[in-house]
């Protein structure tokens, strides 16, 4: 630290990182890092200090690109929550597709295949089988809500299949033009 008879001096210091958002549409790999809450399987899990919602606690680093080293945080819904007209929740129905999806991304596989080997590659022990797994993804923006600025997410995961002309989730890819809601 740099001090001076009247205190520290911070005017030689390097200016703050660039905090922009990362531009919607950028396809680039990933790894995915969960930061453990002390809930569920192995500690894995954050409690909502608001709902009965537990969620992965995920941080992204774009790992190639032009936005190599930079990073985005999202939430990821495992339990609780509103469910659907099954009395399944929600989140967790879409947090399970995006993991299939960053599997099939990291491992290669084809969305598809349902062989013997690739059921089994979709078999992990805990939730921390996804700590460090790197895959492809594709970023979004979320606009930002009551005051809060907008944030970088997650948008899709890139498979196989998007050479298919589907998307992670399985839905067909909309048409040039079109606006379609991120599926996370």
């Amino acid at each position: 630290m740099y001090t001076t008879h009247a205190g520290m001096d911070f005017n030689d210091a390097g200016q703050s990182p660039d905090s922009d958002l990362i531009p919607a549409g950028t396809v680039a790999k990933v790894v995915i890092a969960i930061r453990p809450g002390g809930s569920g399987l192995g500690g894995w899990l954050t409690e909502s200090k608001t709902s009965d919602v537990e969620y992965l606690n995920c941080e992204f680093t774009l790992l190639d690109g032009t936005y190599a080293r930079r990073k985005f945080w999202q939430n990821m819904a495992v339990a609780g929550g509103k469910l659907d007209e099954h009395g399944q929740p929600k989140g967790w129905i879409i947090t399970r597709a995006a993991l299939r999806a960053m599997l099939d991304s990291a491992m290669g596989l084809d969305p598809d295949d349902n062989s013997p080997e690739a059921r089994q590659k979709r078999i992990t022990a805990d939730w921390g089988s996804f700590n460090g797994l790197e895959f492809t993804a594709r970023i979004g923006i979320e606009k930002g809500k009551y005051g809060y600025p907008d944030k970088t997410r997650l948008q899709g995961v890139v498979t196989r299949a998007a050479g298919k002309g589907k998307r992670a989730n399985g839905a067909a890819r909309p048409s040039a033009g079109h606006d379609h809601k991120p599926p996370f």
